[in-house]
């Protein structure tokens, strides 16, 4: 965060930081569904995929003008469904496609007012795609026997704003609205294809998620979880891998995009 944002707002006091917002813990389960897209000069795939995901954290309270989350992600037995490659709109492969991702977010709250928040923090993610099932549909391309995995580690430094209306105890309802947007500090891509090579792709993403929630108990909030999140990988080649055959390629790992919209309940403590 710009030191020139922290010192813009220097007209609100620490004093004028209300003491009512005490931190909280959560946990959400819900569906996700994944629209992921690959694409390498005329060469396109395509698939849509379901998920259920379990999500637990919660929110720190530091002092008056400070708060720290701690959130973790992760996908919770992976549907399979059916991924389709074409070449300038020719089919060309399909095969059957798992997606699972796994992802700790950490951030520091820097409150303007106990209500709106601007965050700051690192985000270590792991993500797998795993394809098997392979059927040609064109006479040039060669099937691929047994399973295809490939794997990208990530770390991201994520930037955004949040707004929540209200504390969790003692009140009937409240909603929160979080925006984010990230970019790779470090990034390492890996496909069982081509054993022993490390792929370094750039890109960003960004989120945009919600809750709704009612007081059932004392402390006890019960509601909704909206989220949408989307992943942008860039293209990254020029590196050569020596195959069985003991000829030398150059290979790249493709430009993608991934899409998750989740949706599920949630619920959120102060006790």
């Amino acid at each position: 965060m710009p030191l020139g944002l922290f010192l813009s707002f220097g007209n609100v006091s620490a004093s004028e930081i209300k003491n009512d917002f005490d931190g909280y813990s959560y946990f959400t389960a819900g569906m996700e569904n994944i629209t992921y897209e690959e694409s390498f000069d005329n060469i396109t795939s395509s698939v849509d995929v379901s998920s259920m995901v379990i999500n637990t954290g919660g929110v720190y309270v530091i002092n008056d003008r400070f708060d720290f989350s701690i959130d973790a992600l992760a996908t919770f037995s992976p549907d399979a469904s059916e991924e389709n490659w074409n070449l300038s709109g020719v089919a060309l492969q399909k095969n059957k496609f798992e997606y699972t991702r796994a992802s700790t977010n950490v951030q520091l709250h820097y409150k303007y007012t106990p209500e709106f928040r601007f965050l700051a923090g690192p985000s270590f993610s792991y993500q797998t795609y795993k394809r098997y099932s392979f059927e040609a549909l064109d006479p040039r391309v060669e099937v691929i026997d047994g399973v295809v995995e490939e794997n990208t580690t990530d770390l991201f430094f994520d930037v955004g704003i949040a707004y929540e209306s209200a504390a969790v105890a003692n009140v009937p309802w409240r909603y929160g609205l979080k925006a984010l947007v990230g970019y790779p500090v470090w990034s390492e891509a890996k496909n069982t294809n081509y054993d022993g090579i490390k792929f370094s792709p750039s890109g960003y993403r960004y989120s945009l998620s919600g809750n709704v929630s009612f007081e059932v108990l004392t402390g006890v909030h019960l509601g909704l979880y909206a989220a949408y999140h989307f992943d942008q990988r860039n293209e990254d080649g020029g590196k050569h891998f020596v195959g069985s055959d003991g000829v030398t390629r150059e290979v790249s790992l493709p430009e993608a995009k991934t899409t998750n919209a989740t949706l599920g309940a949630q619920v959120i403590w102060n006790l």
